[in-house]
């Protein structure tokens, strides 16, 4: 250490006695420095129960605190000389102060050990409690420390909290079940109504198919009833004509016969009787008065017939 000293001298171009003043005011810090980092590193503190060692841990501290604050007061007197003096102080000091402020930290933390252990313990025990009630946290008074706060009071905060946020669930839950019960039913009741229209729809197109088919049987009778009505009509207006028609055809060879001469008149009695149709007997009686018949009137016939052609 004492050689960075040296160096630092050395290279600031001071003249000797300005250095020589510098070395004796730092190069015993340089000793009290080497010194106490052995004794540090050889100090250590791992229970809180090495009371002895943190006490010396501390009586260190205070004592480098001390020589830490020297070296200040012996800086700002000496670099008040000249600025060049200046600059190698601060240097100086700088490498001192460098190679002190880890001790001094080493030594501090030695010191309050305890201390920096409950710390830990607390912090610990805050980021447990934090991890656990952050779900309620919504539900706390705002600013609480749970690293400082004893079990008893943590439980009743935290199950205060956990009371209010299962209140909520319940609540949320329970509105839930009616929203999805209320939709159910208003479901239910869509699904009613839908069947009852198609019921009903069914059954409107059931009667209007049942009426159209009423209605065409109805039409179908009417036009059967027409249609026989007018076949009817027609046979019996073909029947008329026809008996007009033979009526007609009868007066006309009636009114031809009357008014025909005597012969063609005698020939058409022949012919008459010549047509005469005579009716089919089974004894052998009346088959013999059939013949008999139809021998006179074949005489008849023919006297008439040649009668006529005298004329």
């Amino acid at each position: 250490m004492e050689n960075q000293l040296l160096q630092v001298i050395n290279e600031s171009g001071l003249d000797k006695t300005k250095a020589q003043v510098l070395l004796e005011n730092f190069s015993s810090y340089f000793e009290i420095a080497a010194d106490w980092e052995n004794k540090a590193r050889a100090l250590t503190v791992t229970s809180i129960e090495q009371k002895a060692e943190m006490k010396m841990a501390r009586e260190g501290r205070l004592f480098l605190k001390e020589k830490r604050v020297n070296i200040e007061k012996t800086r700002k007197m000496l670099k008040e000389s000249a600025l060049r003096e200046g600059q190698t102080i601060d240097a100086i000091a700088k490498i001192l102060t460098n190679l002190i402020s880890p001790i001094e930290k080493d030594l501090e933390e030695k010191e309050k050990f305890a201390e920096i252990q409950e710390a830990n313990r607390r912090a610990a025990l805050r980021a447990t409690r934090e991890a656990e009630i952050t779900i309620y946290a919504e539900f706390l008074p705002f600013g609480l420390d749970f690293g400082d706060m004893d079990e008893d009071s943590y439980r009743n905060v935290f199950n205060g909290a956990k009371l209010q946020y299962d209140a909520r669930v319940e609540a949320i839950r329970k509105e839930e079940e009616a929203r999805v019960a209320r939709e159910k039913a208003e479901a239910e009741e869509r699904e009613r109504v839908r069947i009852e229209n198609e019921r009903l729809k069914a059954e409107a197109e059931k009667q209007r198919q049942q009426l159209e088919r009423a209605e065409a049987e109805k039409r179908a009778i009417e036009e059967k009833a027409r249609k026989e009505r007018e076949e009817r009509d027609s046979q019996e207006a073909k029947r008329l004509a026809e008996q007009e028609r033979i009526q007609k055809e009868a007066h006309e060879e009636e009114e031809r016969a009357k008014n025909a001469p005597d012969k063609d008149k005698l020939i058409q009695l022949s012919k008459s009787i010549k047509n005469l149709a005579m009716p089919e007997v089974a004894t052998a009686e009346a088959k013999e008065i059939i013949y008999d018949t139809k021998q006179l009137l074949d005489g008849i016939v023919l006297l008439i017939e040649n009668k006529a052609m005298e004329m």
